[in-house]
């Protein structure tokens, strides 16, 4: 397996759509060209929207596990072929991408660095609680990351990573999103938009959260040391539940 776009000495980033979608979605688009354009990458996006768009939904959740694994069979031969390994992989994937990802970490022969989980879809993974093996988790690479934005509804709502980022609690309606939008949807989509933004951050800006055992102990104050960062930046060595507030409209960041 050759490409003449593949530079060995980048490292890979991988980034995937959820239900219904397909690869050209802006929002995957904006990503890719934001990677591109702050650092030097090789960026793959995966296309698998002749699963993703069946519209009934265990169909393309049930699919999942299949797009995992062939993900997992692509970065196999990116490893092999280009003598790369997995602490050069960090996946990227939404709702029902972020179980493709999780997937394709636990199947590739090698442990990759990282995935970050998008509001991972929440319906047949976390109600009902399905095992370890079969939903995203902190098993499935050397550090995962997870935005919830969505939480109990479309996205997680327990923790799952190694580090779980809940930016206005984590839940629907997330700040600028209303029911006359489709508050729900929109919230999901607060995620992406998120990890978009912050790829253009440095260390020092971007989406301050802070360690904290609850949204309540949070707004109360009582959370106010060890600040992190949220989204692309993120220290792999967080660890546990993080909060913050954000803007309703990009810029997000306070």
């Amino acid at each position: 397996m050759t490409s003449t776009y593949f530079n060995k000495s980048n490292d890979i980033r991988v980034i995937t759509h959820g239900w219904i979608t397909k690869e050209n979605v802006t929002w995957l688009q904006n990503i890719k060209n934001s990677f591109l354009k702050e650092y030097e990458l090789n960026v793959i996006t995966v296309d698998w929207n002749e699963l993703s768009r069946n519209i009934i939904y265990p169909f393309a959740a049930y699919s999942t596990r299949y797009v995992g694994k062939r993900v997992a069979k692509l970065l196999d031969a990116l490893i092999r072929t280009y003598n790369v390994n997995g602490d050069n992989v960090h996946l990227i994937g939404h709702s029902l991408g972020a179980q493709v990802m999780g997937y394709a970490g636990m199947f590739c022969t090698e442990k990759v660095s990282r995935i970050t989980g998008l509001d991972p879809a929440r319906p047949l993974f976390e109600i009902p609680d399905m095992m370890d093996d079969f939903k995203l988790d902190y098993t499935d690479a050397k550090f995962v990351d997870i935005i919830h934005t969505c939480g109990g509804v479309y996205g997680y709502e327990e923790s799952h990573g190694h580090a779980d980022f809940y930016p206005n609690n984590g839940t629907s309606p997330q700040p600028g999103c209303s029911e006359k939008m489709n508050a729900e949807g929109c919230s999901h989509s607060r995620a992406f938009e998120y990890f978009d933004e912050s790829i253009e951050y440095r260390s020092d800006f971007g989406f301050i959260a802070f360690p904290c055992q609850s949204w309540e102990k949070y707004e109360n104050g009582e959370c106010t040391k060890n600040p992190t960062v949220m989204g692309y930046l993120s220290d792999v060595r967080s660890r546990g539940d993080h909060y913050l507030h954000t803007k309703n409209e990009s810029k997000f960041t306070l």
